[in-house]
């Protein structure tokens, strides 16, 4: 299969970032958390693709989802994008934390 070397660093780079998500959620740094929560999405799509999706939009991996996850990646995206704006409270992070295992799971 020529797309295992892709699917393999994808999927060790995805545990390095839920691992980030954890560090970033203990020491309440919605910023880390979410850059995190978006590169582990895109990897793991990454790996379910067999090509990189690094660069995707929200969008492109909603399309690879059923439409409950879809539109909780498209949030969790969109908050994501906020939050540079903004800042974001610890239930908010646990919120967006319970998300971004459900997406992971889909894909």
């Amino acid at each position: 299969d020529p797309t295992y070397p892709i699917r393999k660093a994808a999927k060790e780079f995805l545990k390095s970032e839920q691992a980030s998500c954890l560090k970033a959620l203990e020491k309440e740094e919605a910023g880390l958390f979410y850059k995190a929560a978006q590169s582990a999405i895109r990897h793991a799509a990454t790996a379910r693709t067999g090509h990189s999706m690094m660069s995707a939009e929200s969008s492109e991996i909603a399309a690879l989802l059923s439409e409950k996850t879809a539109r909780q990646c498209n949030t969790l995206f969109e908050v994501a994008d906020a939050h540079r704006f903004g800042g974001s409270s610890a239930k908010e992070l646990a919120s967006a934390k319970d998300q971004l295992d459900q997406i992971l799971k889909a894909l």
